[in-house]
Formats: C-alpha cells, structure tokens, sequence
C-alpha cells in the first residue's frame, strides 16, 4: 500500500538510511498499464467502429469535424500534438490520394492563379470570336459548314482553358495516377488512329462508365443494407481500383465503332482488307454500328458473366470484391448502351468540326487535315 511504501528505507550519501516518506509524498492516481508509443512518441490510440449504414468517409469526416477541430480549437490538442487516422481510415486515405493525387495546403499563389484565369478566359474569348466568325460565312455563303467549324474551334479553346486553369488551381492533379492512367490511354490511341482528334471520341465513354459504376453501387450498397445477415457495401479501396479497371474496358466499345467507320469511310470493307467503294460519314458511321453491334454484345456480356459471381455468390471473403464486382458491371452495363447511342453521334459531328476547320482557314488546312484526318494504309 501507499502507507507501507513510506517507509521504505533509502541509503543516503552519509551512509545512514532515511525512510521514502522523509524525501517524497506519494499519492493515490490512475494511469494506464503500459505506454504506447509511435515513432518514440507517447500515444493515446482510440477504437472507432462506424455504425451499420454509415460510409467510412463520412465518419473520417464527422470526427475531423466534430471532435478534432473543435479540440484544437479549445486548446485541448496544441501543436506539439498529431492527430492520425490509423487502419482502414489511413488505407482509404493512401488509395484516394495516389488515385486523385495528395491535396496541397496552402492557397495557390496569387499571381499564377490571375495568370490561369487570364489565359483561360483569352482562350475563351479566342472561340467566341471564332464561332462568330463560322456563323458570319455561314450567312455570306449559305454552308453550314462554318459554323460547324466555329463551334469545334471553341469546345477545343474552351477545354484548353478549363485544362490550364485546372492545373493551377489544383496541382495535385499532375501527379493523381487517375489523371495519368487517362492520358495513357489516350496517348495510345492517338498512336493506334495516328490522330489527336478520334481518341477524344473515344474517351467520352469514359465518364458514362463512372455514372454507370456509380449506379451499379448504390443498387449494391441498398441491397446489403435491406439484409441484416450481409455486410453493407461501402466505397472501400478495391471499390475505388474499380475505377481504374472501367478506364481500360469500356473504350473497346468505342474503338471497334470508331475504326470500323474509318475503314468505311477508306473504303475498307468489313472483310480481310478488301477494298469497296469509300462511304459518306453519315454511311460509314451508321454501317459500323450496324456490323460491329454483335461483337460489343457478345464482349460485354462475357465480361458481366465473369463479374456477376463477385456480386451474386455469398461466403467467405465475398465481400471484399463485391464492391468491385458491382462497378465494373454497372459500368459496362451503362457504357455499352450510350455508346451506341451516343458515341456514333459524336463521332459525326467530330468529322464536321474537323471539316469545318479546314474549311475555315484555307491556309492552315494541310496542318488541321494532318491532326484529324484518319490513317491511310
């Protein structure tokens, strides 16, 4: 007890013992068993399980939110002070920012965010003026397409400067591996049609692939939400490489549409190279979908086929990739049936732009037709 280790004796330098009592004051206080520490730091370590229903973001951000920031404020947490999200939390924060890239603190400097916003709104500015021109030769000559010209000039200087300006305001962009795994596959498509122009048409299926994965996990997570006896489907870490899968999937849709109308439009027919009469775009555009719908149905029921069992089939361990599962069929789901619809589209009205540029500036055609123009054999 407290009083017996009072009198404890203890050897002086003068060779005579004292008791414990004669030197300190002990006193009855609680304190923890054992000291945890982290990186030779002492730690306090705090167990949060989020309820059933509630997203892990949500509760990383109810607690920053509610109990962190108003300590700090209060004063309880000073700067000597760290405050980490450990175990699932940090894993989720590891995954997001390598895939959307680490968010810089601080504000971005003044004077290169003026010069982002000035350059984008030339660039703006520029396309406006372009458009109207388009439209004033449309009136003088009576052919639509100028303004189809005009109006491709401005999309292509309105996306240059929403790009710039993006990349100013938000520099962790240029390092989000999302960003990157867009531009690559891009890049390889620029090299497989020989042009900067077609891939774009190509990666539009892209953001109807992530609404189709969004859908696809909602439908999931109210699903497991309905049964107590499964765990509710959250927006985990593999959910998230879902994302990434989707980016290399869904544009084969589009590339077999997209080359197919080149070959049509070359005067290559749908056999082993064989030469026809070339096709009007409208022709070409419309003859592509109508031999290539079989393939992409055929590719993109095999790929559901071999995902469905991630989502449908209970037991142990099912539901780590039933996240996945549920994005990458939703996606291919909703990509497939725009694409269709959508992509062929687009794909007309690109040609016209494009021609409708080379008509616009004469003296800068050879170049233009040099970045839209389709590979030849």
């Amino acid at each position: 007890s407290i009083d017996d280790m009072g009198s404890i004796p203890i050897a002086t330098p003068a060779g005579q013992g004292v008791p414990l009592d004669t030197l300190v004051r002990a006193s009855g206080a609680t304190s923890p068993q054992s000291i945890h520490r982290v990186e030779e730091l002492p730690a306090v370590r705090l167990m949060v399980t989020p309820p059933p229903g509630r997203g892990l973001q949500a509760v990383m951000k109810q607690i920053q939110s509610e109990f962190v920031e108003p300590a700090r404020q209060a004063g309880l947490i000073d700067r000597t002070m760290r405050v980490r999200m450990q175990g699932t939390a940090a894993k989720l924060d590891e995954v997001r920012q390598a895939l959307f890239g680490k968010p810089v603190t601080g504000q971005t400097p003044p004077t290169s965010s003026g010069l982002a916003e000035k350059m984008a709104f030339g660039l703006a500015a520029i396309g406006v003026l372009l458009a109207l021109f388009g439209f004033v030769r449309t009136v003088q000559s009576g052919r639509a397409t100028y303004t189809y010209g005009g109006i491709g000039a401005l999309i292509l200087l309105l996306g240059l400067g929403a790009a710039i300006f993006g990349l100013v305001e938000m520099p962790q962009l240029m390092l989000a591996r999302f960003v990157w795994a867009l531009l690559v596959t891009y890049l390889l498509m620029c090299a497989l049609f020989e042009s900067f122009l077609y891939p774009f048409v190509i990666m539009f299926s892209v953001p109807l692939a992530v609404v189709g994965g969004f859908a696809g996990l909602s439908i999931v997570h109210r699903a497991t939400a309905a049964d107590p006896l499964i765990a509710t489907q959250q927006f985990d870490v593999l959910t998230m490489l879902g994302f990434v899968i989707l980016i290399g999937v869904v544009v084969n849709n589009a590339i077999l549409i997209v080359h197919q109308s080149l070959n049509f439009m070359k005067g290559i027919s749908d056999g082993d190279g064989v030469h026809q009469p070339p096709l009007p775009p409208a022709e070409a555009i419309a003859e592509s979908v109508r031999t290539r719908v079989r393939p992409i149905f055929m590719s993109t029921l095999t790929s559901i086929g071999g995902m469905l069992p991630l989502i449908l089939m209970p037991g142990s361990g099912s539901e780590m990739y039933r996240g996945l599962g549920s994005v990458v069929v939703g996606g291919l789901l909703v990509s497939t049936v725009f694409t269709l619809l959508l992509v062929p589209l687009l794909l007309g009205m690109v040609i016209d732009m494009s021609s409708g540029l080379r008509a616009l500036f004469r003296k800068d055609g050879a170049l233009i037709e040099g970045l839209s123009r389709p590979a030849t054999d």
